[in-house]
């Protein structure tokens, strides 16, 4: 399983229990932990897919 993978998993598993806890501190640090691994799976994403070229220069 890939990095990406596991941290979308985790982000799951966050939302999963913030669902079944009631509104406070806990619910609010379980989103807030699913999102932040959604954002650096993302960023996994981004920095390990296939090269891009670099933009022209302009002179």
């Amino acid at each position: 399983m890939s990095l990406g993978e596991r941290l979308l998993q985790t982000a799951r598993e966050a939302r999963e229990l913030a669902k079944r806890l009631p509104p406070g501190m806990e619910q609010a640090r379980q989103l807030r932990r699913a999102r932040e691994a959604e954002a650096i799976a993302e960023l996994d994403r981004f920095l390990t897919g296939p090269a891009r070229s670099a933009p022209p220069r302009s002179r």
